[in-house]
């Protein structure tokens, strides 16, 4: 299965309230579920809190851009699935241009992505939901940065008796190439990320446990973080819909 992730940050002029209200009632139940063409799955995870860089960039301010409302998750079977919903008039004509309602749409940062699990220790259902915004140092490729951040992320996990017992799920976002231009999500020049985490803990407590020692095994092992361009997001989900129970919440 594949996955389109959108980073959004609402419209000027709308608070979170109204940008939550269009995107889940008119937005995801009006417009995109009244005709889901090969969407399987479609996930919206409201933004709550989070924090982006690190306190030393507070003498020249944030290097990522620190204003997000939601993310987005769309699942397909595969790519010709994804492009056939990409392309179709139907999203190109009503769901794409709804967008400039409620989005600022030169600041949607759009993955393609297949999810990979990470196996925790103590695994179950709940849990609050983050998506983790991980930028490699300039010095690594893509790869070198993601063996290092694995390798960190097994000891980390395995070495501290509060993350091992409240952290419940892990997921690995892979972003992919693909072969025509899938996104619909354009924002030209915005920031990339190279990793891309999603993790179920039982407490913020215990994230931020995590994420701190992820900081500092990433500075003792050759700073392979940039921690000024990375963030994480604490999220309420929402299924907008799944067809394999053809519910919408």
């Amino acid at each position: 299965m594949i996955k389109q992730m959108a980073v959004i940050t609402r419209r000027p002029g709308m608070t979170h309230e109204e940008y939550v209200n269009w995107v889940k009632h008119i937005h995801g139940h009006q417009i995109t579920c009244s005709n889901p063409l090969t969407i399987k799955k479609y996930y919206q995870n409201y933004v709550y809190d989070g924090a982006y860089g690190q306190k030393s960039d507070a003498q020249d301010g944030y290097q990522c851009v620190y204003s997000k409302d939601s993310v987005t998750e769309l699942y397909f079977d595969d790519e010709e699935d994804m492009m056939k919903t990409f392309t179709d008039p139907y999203c190109l004509s009503t769901v794409v241009p709804d967008g400039a309602n409620f989005a600022d749409l030169t600041k949607n940062l759009p993955f393609i992505v297949m999810e990979q699990e990470i196996e925790v220790p103590n695994p179950t259902e709940g849990g609050f939901k983050v998506f983790y915004f991980v930028k490699r140092a300039d010095k690594l490729t893509r790869d070198e940065f993601m063996k290092k951040y694995l390798k960190a992320h097994n000891e980390i996990v395995s070495g501290n008796e509060q993350i091992t017992k409240q952290l419940r799920r892990c997921i690995n976002n892979i972003q992919i190439e693909l072969s025509g231009d899938g996104n619909i999500f354009k924002a030209n020049g915005m920031p990339t990320v190279d990793g891309i985490f999603v993790m179920y803990f039982d407490s913020v407590q215990a994230f931020r446990v995590y994420e701190r020692a992820m900081a500092s095994y990433a500075e003792n092992d050759g700073m392979f973080i940039n921690q000024s361009k990375s963030y994480f997001l604490y999220t309420d989900e929402l299924i907008i819909y799944n067809v394999e129970t053809l519910a919408v919440d």
